[in-house]
């Protein structure tokens, strides 16, 4: 277990150093909550499930996320990731991670290039995503889930603002003149993503529990900004 943790503080130090400047959407914070939340959706089931893989994962997932990066791919992914496997104190714990496509270096960049919301959508109209590994991957469904359950609830409201304000996006505009806004305003985001990240889309049962609670803060918020917008 000691081994192990040596481990996860190396990857704590390569992610803090990594996104020292990314906005506070995705910041250390933001990736440490999503480790807590994974681990604790991990740990709520009944399915067998590798901690370690679920926390290094939950660490690195948002490293090559391409609002941050020139270009997001696996070969991205292995090249941030190439110091870290191979350091002394990962190999000790990961002698071979590499050694097939079911190993755990491998699993965990596997899930690190398919945690991603909009990259899901997308291998879904092409009909990629249901290709079995996806389906059957546990340690990836916590990971997504915890991503995803930071976006909405309490966490997502701030994490929307704090988005805004990094890319100079208002927060609020009339519905009437939405259209002539590039990008769209905060509250638009609401409606056009976060609203569809609810417990249908979430894959464990804990966190579909989670998402419930979530959605209806984020409704009763945006409700009360368009009462708040609509005084005379």
């Amino acid at each position: 277990m000691q081994a192990n943790q040596r481990c996860v503080d190396l990857a704590e130090e390569l992610v803090k150093r990594h996104m020292a400047d990314y906005d506070p959407s995705h910041d250390w914070y933001h990736v440490n909550r999503v480790r807590n939340t994974a681990l604790s959706l991990a740990r709520s089931l009944e399915e067998p499930v590798d901690l370690l893989v679920v926390e290094l994962a939950a660490l690195f997932h948002d490293l090559t996320d391409a609002k941050y990066t020139i270009q997001a791919s696996p070969t991205t992914t292995l090249s941030i990731l190439d110091d870290f496997f191979n350091h002394p104190i990962t190999r000790s714990i990961l002698p071979d991670p590499f050694i097939s496509s079911s190993s755990q270096g491998s699993v965990i960049c596997r899930i690190v290039d398919n945690t991603s919301w909009s990259k899901e959508q997308k291998l879904r109209k092409l009909g990629e995503w249901e290709d079995g590994w996806r389906e059957r991957c546990w340690e990836l469904k916590c990971v997504q889930d915890a991503d995803r359950l930071d976006a909405i609830g309490g966490f997502g409201i701030l994490r929307c603002a704090a988005y805004s304000a990094a890319v100079n996006r208002p927060l609020h505009v009339r519905s009437e003149i939405e259209h002539t806004i590039p990008g769209g305003s905060a509250i638009q985001q609401f409606h056009d993503r976060l609203f569809k990240i609810d417990e249908s889309s979430l894959k464990t049962p804990l966190g579909q529990r989670l998402a419930i609670k979530r959605q209806k803060l984020m409704r009763e918020f945006v409700d009360a900004v368009e009462e708040e917008s609509n005084i005379d």
